[in-house]
């Protein structure tokens, strides 16, 4: 297990590049001398920083894995990149880290990583938390918008300005915030190539997703914001018929991005990893 306890829990203790046989994936590891660490899996679009609140909200009875997805973090896209080359990256890291008891925590496209990862991994995977995810068939109207959306941009119909803001409007519960305003620079300063392989990447999972073995973790928790306009309820609605001793919450008047409210830990997450 990697550590150093010489700096305080709420820093950043540890930070390197992994490189596996595909690509390398920068990570951010908090390590609390814990048997057990909480994976964080983004969406597309996101940067591990909008995430690292749970480590503080969650509290030091676990180690936290942050990972920056291939051309969103720190991480550098250098080729095409799709589902299963992100799931078998994370693996790889997994393995390498020598981690003992791993909860995956996934965040839309992460949902989809996470339930990949818990199909095939041979690591220690004891619990899921799956968040704002999408399912078949309900997934296929949102990949529709999606797709309209990008050729509009890719078109030269809309700005690239006028792209982002949509998706804001659609990502956050309070366009206006801080954490909101945040995200769409982010969104501005990637890699238009990335944007355009990941979004592919993500709407090609959708056949992938009715393959895989999603029963395998022994407990899951899925979240799902009632006003999400990134992908419907439904989703995880339909997603916890198939998931066994799996608990669903879906949370009105929430958007996609769940972590806007500090609260999801201490109301939804927490109860659940006290089970674990």
């Amino acid at each position: 297990m990697l550590s150093n306890s010489s700096l305080p829990l709420s820093v950043i203790l540890l930070k390197r590049n992994v490189l596996t046989k595909i690509n390398s994936l920068d990570y951010h590891f908090i390590d609390n001398n814990s048997q057990k660490t909480i994976v964080i899996i983004p969406d597309v679009y996101y940067h591990h920083s909008f995430y690292l609140h749970l480590s503080e909200s969650v509290g030091s009875a676990y180690n936290y894995l942050y990972i920056d997805l291939p051309g969103f973090g720190s991480t550098v896209l250098d080729k095409s990149f799709g589902l299963n080359d992100t799931a078998e990256e994370v693996d790889s890291l997994l393995l390498k880290l020598e981690l003992n008891q791993v909860i995956i925590f996934g965040h839309g496209y992460g949902v989809t990583v996470s339930l990949l990862l818990n199909s095939t991994s041979t690591g220690n995977i004891v619990g899921l938390i799956l968040c704002s995810g999408f399912h078949t068939p309900v997934h296929e109207a949102f990949k529709e918008a999606i797709l309209r959306r990008m050729n509009h941009y890719l078109d030269g119909d809309i700005s690239f300005d006028e792209y982002a803001e949509l998706l804001r409007q659609n990502h956050f519960e309070y366009p206006n915030s801080s954490i909101a305003k945040k995200w769409t620079e982010h969104l501005m300063s990637l890699d238009r190539s990335a944007l355009y392989a990941h979004t592919h990447a993500f709407l090609s999972s959708t056949a992938l997703i009715q393959e895989l073995d999603i029963n395998r973790s022994n407990t899951s928790l899925i979240i799902h914001g009632e006003a999400d306009r990134v992908h419907s309820p439904e989703c995880s609605e339909k997603l916890s018929v198939e998931v066994e001793s799996c608990t669903l919450h879906i949370l009105k008047g929430k958007s996609h991005a769940l972590f806007e409210n500090n609260q999801i830990a201490a109301n939804y997450i927490n109860p659940f990893l006290s089970k674990i």
